[in-house]
């Protein structure tokens, strides 16, 4: 850290150390900033001695080169001692007097002589002439100039210009990305949300901008755009939140292509036209490349909002059978197998403290009957019969999913709820994913990589489940993890 004090009358400077986190700091004559010496009087002195040192030593290096041509070494004289020379000349060329000049001219003259081979005694001015090198006065007047009208004619990305117009906007538009849609939805949101200041933005450097503005016809455009766009931007929000699920995939798929086919009669220009055409032949694509995963087809009839009469209703008569059929083929050869017996030793299970009691003649009655009772309400428990029901209307707040965990549809149903269960726990999209691996780095950082797969596993699950909220820590009143009773049992 270094204090000075600028001023050229020596009774307004102040020589009192300062003390400044403990430690006491005493002003200076000059000190160096960005490379450039500044001397308390702003005489720029001890820096032009400086400049013309590190020249003369680069002009000597050059004249060591002697077999050079005079092209060759006129190019590093420009590339290497003048810029040397020459550095900040902006700031301090104006202090530049006889005695100055002398002291860069002595380099500037040695870079002349490496060039053309000239003896000591010729004059600088005729060694500057035969060399083709500009003098030291010219050579900072021009960079004057140049650094003026710079400053007066910022290119569009010059941070000068970016503050005229953040001034003037109040907001930076931002930029697209190429693996997000979406980024060209905001950047059209904030410009039509600014439309009036980007107006006026635009008369007023209509010069600069030299006719790149906005006409009536593209604002109108930029409209369009946003209103065809405004669905696609909530169906991501919805698809990737927190109560998205698999079983809207094809749903907000099929909202997506009806939106398309509903705009596309509406509009006359051809650019969006064929946006519209792209975007539907997108969507068309990825739709079929569904029919490859049944589990898509198989989500919309586990949801008790949809079942048979969505697809009924909403895809060509050709669809159904193909979607039924391997629906039903996945529950038949993954879920369609008894579990009342596991469920009903579950349910009867006796505390470990109780003895249990012997069979009887009047528990092996009660256990027949039952069976015959589960058995009767085992059609029920079928994917075709629950498929061919009326749809039924969910809470605002509710999901397919939190329907099959209630502990009433999965006494109804125990096959069927596993099922549903399984297949409406995929996520919509990848993003919820996507944050989990990224996260299971920080977990198997450099220093742990011996965890376990089934390890960083449980690990991840229950961090996911302190942020949902699912569990709270025993600390905070809640019930702490949960945990296997035969695995504590085992430990003990």
């Amino acid at each position: 850290m270094v204090i000075i004090h600028f001023t050229r009358h020596p009774e307004r400077t102040n020589e009192s150390p300062y003390t400044i986190k403990g430690q006491a700091i005493i002003p200076k004559k000059s000190g160096k900033i960005l490379g450039l010496v500044m001397d308390s009087e702003l005489r720029y002195e001890e820096h032009i001695k400086e400049a013309a040192t590190r020249g003369l030593r680069a002009a000597m290096c050059l004249r060591r080169l002697k077999t050079l041509m005079a092209r060759t070494a006129r190019q590093l004289f420009v590339a290497t001692v003048a810029p040397t020379m020459d550095y900040a000349s902006n700031v301090w060329s104006h202090r530049r007097g006889v005695r100055e000049t002398k002291w860069l001219n002595e380099a500037q003259k040695m870079g002349a002589q490496a060039i053309t081979g000239a003896y000591k005694t010729v004059s600088i001015a005729v060694a500057e002439a035969e060399a083709g090198i500009l003098p030291i006065g010219e050579r900072h007047a021009q960079a004057g100039t140049r650094l003026y009208v710079n400053m007066q004619t910022p290119p569009k990305t010059h941070p000068l210009a970016t503050l005229r117009w953040y001034d003037a906007v109040g907001k930076q538009l931002g930029i697209d990305n190429i693996t997000r849609w979406s980024s060209w939805h905001r950047v059209i949101t904030v410009v039509l949300k600014k439309k009036p200041q980007i107006i006026q933005f635009t008369a007023e450097h209509d010069n600069d901008l030299e006719g790149n503005t906005l006409s009536s016809r593209d604002w109108e455009m930029l409209e369009r755009t946003l209103e065809f766009l405004q669905p696609f931007y909530e169906a991501t929000l919805e698809a990737e939140g927190a109560m998205a699920s698999i079983s809207q995939s094809l749903e907000l798929l099929d909202l997506l292509l009806g939106h398309c086919e509903k705009w596309k009669p509406s509009n006359r220009d051809d650019r969006i036209i064929h946006s519209i055409d792209m975007c539907w032949f997108i969507l068309d694509k990825y739709y079929t490349m569904t029919e490859d995963v049944p589990v898509y087809a198989t989500a919309l009839l586990l949801d008790p909002s949809k079942r048979k009469s969505y697809i009924e209703e909403c895809w060509p008569e050709e669809w159904h059978e193909g979607a039924f059929a391997a629906a039903r083929s996945l529950w038949k050869e993954e879920y369609n197998y008894d579990v009342e017996i596991h469920l009903l030793e579950q349910s009867l299970a006796v505390p470990a403290l109780l003895k249990r009691k012997k069979d009887t003649m009047l528990s092996k009655m009660r256990l027949e009957v039952r069976n015959k009772t589960m058995a009767r309400a085992r059609g029920k428990d079928d994917f075709g019969s629950f498929i061919s029901e009326a749809p039924i209307a969910f809470a605002e707040d509710t999901t397919p999913l939190q329907w099959w965990c209630s502990e009433d549809v999965r006494t109804a149903y125990p096959r069927l709820s596993r099922m549903a269960i399984d297949i409406l726990s995929i996520p919509a999209e990848s993003a919820e994913p996507e944050r989990t691996f990224s996260g299971a780095r920080h977990t198997a950082r450099w220093g742990r990589l011996r965890l376990l797969i089934e390890s960083i596993e449980k690990i991840e699950c229950i961090g996911n489940w302190l942020r949902e909220g699912h569990i709270r820590p025993s600390a905070e009143g809640g019930i702490g993890l949960p945990c296997d009773p035969e695995a504590i049992e085992a430990d003990i």
